[in-house]
């Protein structure tokens, strides 16, 4: 009988142990992936800050207009683009 008792408890300690693992493992893949995820936004934004800096120099260099830069058109509007007062 003691031993008996001894048995379901080790069973409801190992049960126990297994279910923490799991949780553990899953909550460390999560953050992981989210980790990861973050990384890969600021390297994007690193480049979009790369990209806006070349195409401003650019435009500076070779005097360039708006025209020069119609992928600017989708991401920003028309309305920023030519609401901007003229030379700048």
């Amino acid at each position: 009988m003691a031993n008996d008792a001894f048995e379901k408890f080790k069973s409801s300690v190992n049960r126990g142990i297994t279910t923490i693992s799991v949780k553990t493992s899953s909550t460390l893949e999560k953050t992981k992936i989210k980790t990861h995820i973050e990384t890969l936004e600021r390297d994007i934004n690193k480049l979009f800050h790369n990209l806006g800096e070349a195409a401003y120099e650019k435009w500076v260099k070779e005097n360039l207009d708006y025209s020069s830069f119609p992928f600017a058109r989708r991401y920003l509007g028309n309305h920023y683009l030519f609401s901007l007062p003229a030379g700048t």
